[in-house]
């Protein structure tokens, strides 16, 4: 990606002004348009191919039935010979990773972006996909400090009308994963979603804690996951100050049997959220 770099998409002549992100996903930048309204939008780049394709089809899908801000609006894309990239809405005020380490947040803080983000995660999981890759980094916020669920490159579908299908196990960030991905064979399925619903009990733990994970890995050699299993106190005092209420909804969500997870009308239906 280079500055002044420039690509026409759904009709928008877009023009990059500030690099805001590199990885092994590919490049995100800041782009300002050329028609009247002379706004800014995200274009994501990433290498042509089968993943890149689906991430779309996905993210569009769910744009287009968007109509509450779950997820950052899409606009289109433009396919190169080696690379595509997308279009999609600006969110300036940066992810919640970035803001969980800035400073603690204050209670009523920690429970709107919590249940922002199971609202998200329902809608996503009503449309028949799942994410795969929740984490702190992929959740976005607005100048209204509104949450939205970001980057669909690992997100799959797991629903086809009634008939659930299992999806691939080893896709995610390894200490977000739940103990049934963690432990499962390179080609193992899973059911996507209490993987997804794991991965929203360790967000939690990040937003009370300034962004402390409580365990590296959900696996049976990890001691500080299997002190949490067995209610054993906590060696570093992460739990420490965690309300009642809070700390039953992570023994519902974070639940090492699947079956028996939460799911996620259980977890809007539970006394924490009821109250927000």
């Amino acid at each position: 990606m280079k500055l002044s770099d420039s690509y026409v998409i759904a009709g928008m002549h877009c023009s990059i002004v500030e690099c805001l992100g590199s990885g092994s996903f590919g490049d995100v930048g800041l782009a300002k348009t050329k028609d009247a309204h002379n706004k800014f939008v995200a274009l994501k780049i990433v290498k042509r191919g089968q993943m890149a394709t689906d991430e779309f089809k996905i993210h569009m899908k769910l744009s287009k039935r968007d109509r509450q801000g779950f997820v950052p609006h899409l606009y289109g894309m433009v396919s190169k010979p080696k690379q595509i990239v997308f279009a999609m809405e600006y969110l300036g005020n940066g992810d919640l990773n970035e803001r969980t380490k800035f400073g603690r947040l204050t209670a009523t803080q920690v429970k709107s972006y919590f249940k922002q983000l199971i609202l998200g995660v329902k809608f996503i999981h009503k449309h028949g996909f799942v994410h795969g890759d929740l984490k702190p980094a992929n959740l976005l916020l607005s100048s209204s400090n509104k949450l939205k669920i970001a980057d669909f490159g690992l997100a799959c579908v797991y629903r086809i009308g009634k008939i659930e299908q299992e999806v691939p196990a080893r896709r995610g960030t390894p200490v977000y994963l739940a103990p049934e991905s963690r432990n499962a064979d390179e080609d193992d399925t899973v059911r996507g979603p209490p993987v997804d619903i794991w991965a929203t009990g360790i967000i939690l733990v990040n937003l009370m804690t300034k962004c402390r994970h409580p365990w590296t890995s959900a696996l049976e050699n990890n001691r500080a996951y299997q002190n949490w299993r067995n209610n054993i106190a906590d060696e570093a005092n992460l739990w420490n100050g965690f309300p009642d209420d809070v700390m039953d909804l992570l023994r519902r969500i974070l639940c090492h049997e699947f079956d028996d997870r939460a799911t996620i009308d259980e977890i809007i239906s539970h006394p924490y959220l009821k109250q927000c």
